[in-house]
């Protein structure tokens, strides 16, 4: 690295007393070229020492523990889809019953998303960790406990109020407490880890599918309060609040510590919470603070508030989850595995698919961005369900094309829309709207997978087959495709406050600037 003052060029180390460079001068060096802080101070006594963007092991740990409630979430859905085809036998439902065991989850969650907010801005982050977890324990036991099929129903319900309030959570808390240009990799976590809850919840459903009658699917379910316990434990034996949340609350020196802890060794802290300071002063300047505000934002949020919405209700109308639950009837339909063995197989390999996928997704994200990934994902995903519905069509013969459609739709959509929706949605809120903002991304969300669980198989009759209805997922898909492209911005290397700032506020090449992390 070159000091500021050497006509000659030569490299060599800056002697005391030369001219310091100002903090302003250290935000406009480009974030992607290698260069080191020359500060000279008390401390320093004017040497020039190099930067560590490595990210602490402290960070690494706490956003593990944060993705175990998306761990949680995913198990349930790859356990509830080897459990609906047991009910069927214990309970003697049909299809609209089934439809409404998946669809409780989601249409309950929409209340738990509605008061999420208010549990993250009243007890914290950490706080909507511990109620969310509670609640889901108490569900997931009385699902696992029931003598009927209304008594399943019930825990349903208090599942679904769990992960309404609990699932917009670790994103938001990763990315509030992540530096920015490792915000995305971290962030994907939660997608990762979904990705794994539900491997784990196929392989669980292959694992106990022996068991007697009446068993095997209550020990399933069971399986599921480990990980809420595990994440009780960890929350309160050593997870931070998060340091935006402090600030809001006044609590600035706790903020500092934490990020301390969370941020590469020499990170300017003090910017960092200047900017985030001065991020919510700017919200209260344009009154950003209330619902009106997300319903109704204005006109400099408008865009990046109403894309966040677009994105999370996209990511269920293209019928992932009907995929993912009704994978193994789907399958069976489709004529390629007539066993429950068969069909339970074929599901974890699903599941390992999206699990090696999210993971490349991760590997690429905070180096392609979030904008290719997101289009280059929904354009394969098109293309994936067409290949399901021709797979479909028994008269084609054909089935092997449903399993590989999957298999592809599966991977198309853990590299785009699954990371990069709850991303999305951590990113483009001020800091004073975030926690609403997600609440109602995770509402929005939750009503497309309600519309899509509850009327797979209905639906899937009405038209005629899997074949119609995987169709027109494809031509849903394809239509979020064109809206996308002409909406979806960029926001890789740029601080949460950078991405929200008006638009006359933000920089025309918007990289990330040193200082501001």
């Amino acid at each position: 690295f070159l000091c500021p003052h050497m006509p000659d060029g030569k490299k060599r180390k800056c002697a005391p007393g030369e001219q310091e460079m100002n903090s302003r001068d250290v935000r406009e060096l480009n974030d992607e070229e290698e260069v080191a802080d020359c500060v000279s101070t008390s401390k320093l006594a004017g040497r020039c020492l190099p930067r560590s963007t490595s990210i602490p092991c402290y960070m690494y740990m706490i956003a593990a523990t944060a993705s175990l409630n998306s761990v949680d979430y995913g198990f349930d859905i790859g356990v509830s889809s080897g459990v609906a085809l047991y009910l069927r036998e214990t309970f003697h439902i049909g299809d609209v019953q089934v439809g409404w065991f998946f669809s409780l989850v989601p249409i309950t969650a929409g209340i738990g998303a509605l008061i999420a907010h208010w549990v993250s801005d009243r007890f914290g982050r950490k706080g909507n960790f511990l109620g969310s977890q509670v609640i889901g324990i108490t569900g997931v036991t009385l699902c696992a406990l029931s003598v009927s099929y209304e008594m399943i129903l019930v825990g349903r319900c208090l599942v679904g109020i769990s992960m309404g309030i609990g699932m917009s959570i670790d994103p938001m808390y990763i990315s509030e407490t992540a530096p920015a240009e490792h915000r995305g990799k971290l962030t994907t976590w939660a997608e990762m880890s979904t990705n794994m809850g539900i491997v784990l919840g196929f392989f669980f459903n292959w694992l106990f599918k022996d068991l007697p009658e009446n068993v095997n699917w209550r020990v399933m379910l069971l399986c599921g309060i480990f990980i809420p316990s595990l994440l009780i434990i960890l929350t309160l034996a050593f997870m931070p609040e998060s340091p935006r949340w402090l600030i809001t609350k006044g609590r600035t020196e706790e903020a500092k510590r934490v990020l301390r802890r969370t941020h590469p060794e020499g990170a300017d802290i003090d910017a960092v919470v200047q900017s985030i300071v001065e991020d919510i002063q700017q919200a209260e300047l344009h009154e950003a603070t209330t619902w009106k505000s997300v319903l109704c934002p204005a006109k400099q949020y408008r865009h990046t508030v109403w894309l966040a919405f677009f994105i999370a209700v996209s990511q269920q109308i293209n019928g992932v989850e009907g995929v993912l639950f009704y994978a193994p009837t789907l399958y069976e339909r489709a004529g390629v595995a007539e066993t429950k063995e068969d069909q339970f197989t074929l599901t974890v390999t699903l599941g390992l698919v999206k699990v090696i996928f999210i993971g490349v997704s991760m590997a690429v994200l905070d180096s392609m961005g979030r904008r290719p990934l997101l289009i280059s994902g929904s354009m394969g995903m098109v293309l994936s369900l067409m290949m399901v519905s021709l797979g479909s069509n028994r008269d084609l013969d054909v089935g092997i094309l449903a399993v590989i459609g999957t298999f592809a739709f599966v991977a198309f959509f853990s590299i785009g829309f699954g990371p990069v929706c709850w991303l999305y949605a951590s990113e483009l809120f001020p800091s004073t709207l975030r926690s609403k903002g997600m609440s109602l991304c995770v509402l929005v969300n939750r009503a497309g997978a309600a519309f899509v669980n509850l009327g797979f198989l209905p639906l899937s009759n009405l038209l005629g087959g899997q074949a119609a209805l995987f169709g027109l997922y494809a031509a849903i898909t394809a239509m979020i495709t064109v809206v996308a492209v002409v909406t979806a911005i960029e926001t890789k290397g740029k601080t949460l406050e950078e991405i929200s700032a008006p638009k006359s506020q933000k920089s025309p090449e918007g990289p990330l600037r040193h200082g501001v992390v």
